[in-house]
């Protein structure tokens, strides 16, 4: 247990627009998944199905071959936005007609309709994390557009600001076509603590381990988890996370309404 812990929380629309979800709090270990190949391509399904404010929700881990420079075109539903989140390597994005090399931590953020299509142009395999969801409150894309649209973030773009816990880093924090307000940001947790005393609230909850491990207390249990890991904490699900190992641990948190 030396490696960096990440987390993706992505904090969901308040219950107004409420449904019943089929997708229930715990963690998904990715040593676990059954990889399923395709050409040029091997994919892992972290999660298929509803949450509390999601619809719809489908995350998946891909791992594009080496020198792959053509992979499939991704073209989110008209009624879905798709994001990226790459694991490990170098892979090539080309959202909306404009090409871009990213590497680990970096995001990309497709709007429902636009194109975005990913390939590894490298000589190693390359890995990312692939969300696509559709919030139960209605989709509205003139608020996406008027917001600056699909874009790509770079990892080594994103300033470093100094915490009392360790360092905090802000990607974006916006509208989207799902979201009225899309925030994220990663945070680095050095050794022996804790990100927060376990608390609840009403959105949703998904962490993202990018690597290390990370103790989690979800409710009365808790749970270990691990490098690639998909956890996911329902509405009012007490919980909180901590760094056990003796390295800083760091993790994504993202926060929609």
């Amino acid at each position: 247990m030396k490696s960096v812990v990440a987390a993706i929380a992505l904090l969901s629309t308040g219950l107004a627009a409420a449904g019943v979800g089929s997708v229930t709090s715990g963690v998904t270990h990715w040593s676990d998944l059954k990889p399923h190949h395709v050409a040029g391509h091997t994919e892992r399904q972290l999660l298929n199905g509803s949450t509390t404010a999601l619809a719809r929700l489908d995350v998946r881990g891909i791992t594009i071959d080496a020198n792959h420079a053509t992979d499939s075109v991704i073209v989110a539903h008209k009624d879905d936005e798709v994001m990226l989140i790459v694991k490990d390597g170098v892979i090539s994005v080309t959202l909306e007609g404009r090409r871009r090399l990213i590497g680990p931590g970096s995001i990309a953020l497709s709007l429902p309709g636009d194109a975005l299509v990913v390939s590894n142009p490298g000589a190693a395999p390359a890995t990312y994390y692939q969300f696509a969801y559709r919030s139960r409150a209605p989709m509205d894309i003139t608020r996406g557009r008027n917001a600056g649209g699909s874009f790509v973030v770079d990892w080594n773009d994103v300033p470093v600001e100094k915490t009392p816990t360790g360092y905090r880093r802000q990607p974006f924090d916006r509208p989207t076509a799902m979201y009225r307000r899309f925030e994220v940001h990663v945070s680095t947790l050095n050794p022996g603590l804790m990100n927060h005393a376990p608390h609840t609230h009403t959105a949703e909850e998904f962490v993202l381990m990018r690597s290390g491990d990370v103790r989690m207390f979800i409710s009365t249990p808790r749970h270990d988890a691990s490098a690639g890991d998909l956890i996911f904490l329902a509405s009012s699900v007490l919980h909180g996370g901590e760094n056990l190992t003796s390295v800083p641990t760091e993790y994504f948190a993202m926060q929609g309404q």
